[in-house]
């Protein structure tokens, strides 16, 4: 007699593949990233992650779903500190002001208040080049950029200034600071914000080196002195000038 082929189906049971439970189907796929843990999450940490999205993508890379995902949250638990991207957003210019505390200084000159205090920014914007288009919304700034505002205004009101000339003054000087930033690479921006001295004399000196200088014969000439002149000494002289131009 021909025997039936054996099989691992118990006797009642069907030889079809059982469903997935409800519960598996509902269930939640894991987390690619560690989770924040619950009560962890604050503004302050939405923030530093959110520049830290910023420096690596650019403002337009940083989204409440990339944020959520960096953190390892959901983007509700984004919206229970922040009511929208604007308002992280509005805030970010403080965090970035806030951290190099730019009129935490006291020259005896008030040009040379301005200019440290000018300087101060620059650093900070190096450090963070992806906050700059938010310092042309005044909406943007919160307590602590309006503040570095009150104070620069306040001291050259104190010079003497007229308030045309104070406000002519402070958004030349702003325009030629941020200028300045975006005219960098990001290799430039990244010794001025972190490098030391002589790091940054030779990135100028390789710069020269690198570019065949023949066909300009003035560059050649002037290639040793230009290669020396720092960037704090250039951006120093543009706001020592513009202070001249502007107050006669």
């Amino acid at each position: 007699m021909r025997r039936t082929p054996a099989t691992d189906i118990m006797p009642g049971s069907s030889s079809k593949t059982p469903a997935k439970s409800a519960k598996s189907k509902t269930s939640k796929p894991a987390r690619t990233k560690p989770a924040t843990p619950r009560g962890l999450l604050s503004q302050a940490l939405i923030l530093r992650t959110s520049l830290e999205i910023i420096d690596r993508d650019g403002l337009d890379g940083l989204t409440v779903r990339k944020l959520a995902e960096q953190l390892g949250v959901s983007a509700m638990a984004i919206y229970r500190h922040y009511e929208s991207k604007a308002e992280i957003e509005r805030q970010l210019v403080d965090l970035v002001v806030g951290d190099y505390d730019v009129t935490n200084h006291d020259e005896a000159d008030w040009r040379e208040w301005l200019y440290t205090t000018y300087a101060g920014m620059r650093s900070a914007l190096c450090a963070h080049p992806g906050v700059m288009p938010l310092l042309d919304n005044a909406s943007y700034q919160g307590g602590k950029a309006l503040a570095v505002m009150d104070r620069v205004l306040f001291e050259l009101n104190k010079a003497g200034l007229t308030a045309e000339r104070s406000a002519l003054l402070f958004h030349t000087l702003m325009a030629n600071m941020i200028g300045s930033v975006v005219l960098m690479n990001d290799e430039e921006r990244s010794l001025i914000a972190f490098g030391s001295s002589e790091e940054r004399q030779r990135s100028r000196k390789l710069s020269f080196e690198m570019v065949s200088l023949e066909p300009f014969p003035n560059i050649a000439v002037l290639a040793p002195q230009l290669a020396t002149i720092s960037s704090e000494q250039r951006y120093r002289d543009s706001v020592m000038l513009i202070i001249r131009a502007v107050t006669g």
